[in-house]
Parts: C-alpha cells; sequence; structure tokens
C-alpha cells in the first residue's frame, strides 16, 4: 500500500513540476534580467547607427546627478550621453535599487533655462490605448498629467504618429516627464531599451516642446 501511494505521489509531483516551472520560470528570467546592467556603449553605438551625432561624457559631469535623487535614494548614474544638435540635450542611464536587484532607465535631459521664471507643469505621463483590454494592440496615445502641457503634446499629431510608426509595441512601461527646477531641466524617463528611430524622433519632438518657453 505503501509503495503504491509513493508511486502516485511521484506521479502527481511529475504533473505539478513543469506547471511550476512555468509560472516560475518568467519570474527568475525577469529578475536576472535586472540584474543585467545595460553598457553605455550598446547605447551609444546605437544612436550612431540611427544617424543621431553624440558623444560619451565624464563620469564626473553634473547632469549625472538630475533626478537621482542623492546619494540615498538607490538611485544612481551608469553614464551619460550627450548629444549634438538635437533638442535632447544628453541620455542618463540610471539604476535604481530594489528589493528584487535593479531596475534600469534612460533619463532624457531637456534644458530649459526659463522653468525657474514660469509656471513649474506637474509631472506627466504617456497613456497607451488599446483595441482590446487583453493582448489588445495599441491604437492611440493620450498624455495625462499637467493640463497645460498634456494638450500641448496631445495636439502635435507628429509625436503620436511617430509613436505609432517606431515598434512601440516592445516597449514596457511609461514615459513619464519630470520637471527639475533645481537643475533647470526637464527629465523624459523610459525603463531601459534601445529606441528605434521614430521612437526616438517622438522624445525628440516632445523636448522641442519643452524647450520652448511660450508652452506655458
Amino acid at each position: 500500500m505503501l509503495a503504491i501511494d509513493i508511486s502516485e505521489l511521484f506521479q502527481q509531483l511529475g504533473t505539478f513540476i513543469p506547471l511550476l516551472l512555468f509560472m516560475i520560470l518568467p519570474i527568475v528570467l525577469k529578475k536576472l534580467k535586472k540584474n543585467t546592467a545595460p553598457v553605455i556603449d550598446e547605447l551609444y553605438l546605437h544612436l550612431q547607427g540611427i544617424g543621431i551625432k553624440a558623444s560619451i561624457a565624464e563620469t564626473d559631469n553634473d547632469k549625472c546627478k538630475i533626478g537621482t535623487g542623492g546619494r540615498f535614494s538607490g538611485q544612481k548614474s551608469e553614464g551619460l550621453i550627450e548629444l549634438i544638435n538635437r533638442n535632447i540635450d544628453s541620455l542618463n542611464i540610471v539604476a535604481a535599487s530594489n528589493q528584487y536587484g535593479k531596475d534600469y532607465y534612460i533619463d532624457y535631459l531637456v534644458k530649459n533655462s526659463t522653468m525657474i521664471e514660469n509656471r513649474i507643469p506637474r509631472k506627466t505621463k504617456l497613456v497607451r490605448k488599446k483595441n482590446s483590454l487583453l493582448r489588445g494592440r495599441i491604437v492611440d496615445f493620450e498624455w495625462k498629467g499637467d493640463s497645460i502641457l498634456a494638450e500641448t503634446l496631445n495636439s502635435d499629431y507628429r509625436i503620436k504618429e511617430r509613436l505609432l510608426q517606431g515598434e512601440f509595441e516592445s516597449i514596457k512601461g511609461n514615459i513619464w516627464i519630470y520637471p527639475e527646477p533645481k537643475y533647470g531641466y526637464y527629465r523624459i524617463r523610459s525603463s531601459y531599451f534601445l529606441p528605434p528611430h521614430q521612437v526616438f524622433e517622438a522624445i525628440d519632438t516632445v523636448a522641442k516642446h519643452l524647450k520652448s518657453q511660450n508652452v506655458y
């Protein structure tokens, strides 16, 4: 009787283990991915590949401090890339520590020297709209947050058009805009990814609006 019970137990375990692995494996892979630090050369070469003129900045550049929140925030710059003749001033790769390891982001920095003199907008994010709730295709975008800034960005059809053309389906997380009046910059933050050309141009168009003192 005991031998039969043990045999049945192993049979039950045999059917349960694949299901358990199916549930656990994505979590393990996600954690491993979080702990894999992006290399700044990878992003730099990608930018060059899509026709963006750039240079890798020194690690002690003051712009590396923007948006990291100080030494006790759990956020740290992993490297800065400065752009030439673009609305985006530079790209800062940021590592944010958490209980599972680290998440990595790109902060697209946009200089606005009149920010302190004018009204400082609230943070604003890009919201995806899908044609169905479950695994739907992205069909539209909407900026939400600061009413004036959101209205300005939503009225620019070029941003939406470029995002829809730019393989945005594969990009995880939201895009946020944060004002940094202490430094006279805005941060456009996304999860770390190598931006397709059209997506980069969409973000650069957003940066053009953020640079303009007439928006606010």
